[in-house]
């Protein structure tokens, strides 16, 4: 739960190799992979990233959004 006065909460992450920005608001859940320099120029797919949001197992590609209330993905 955020502070009545945040609307949301941002934060850098490293994971397993992988740079990650990280939003939490009131209602959703936003992980977004931030390609490296090496992947950046060679213009190449990400893999997918297997990773656990609420002991739900996700695939993440490049970007993913969870509905906090329903603890579901987004399409």
């Amino acid at each position: 739960m955020l502070p009545s006065t945040w609307d949301r909460l941002s934060f850098p992450l490293h994971w397993q190799g992988a740079r990650l920005q990280v939003t939490v608001s009131r209602d959703k859940l936003e992980v977004e992979r931030v390609p490296s320099e090496a992947e950046a120029s060679a213009g190449s797919k990400l893999q997918d990233m297997n990773i656990v949001i609420h002991g739900r197992p996700c695939s993440l590609t490049d970007h993913l959004i969870i509905d906090l209330k329903e603890g579901i993905p987004v399409e």
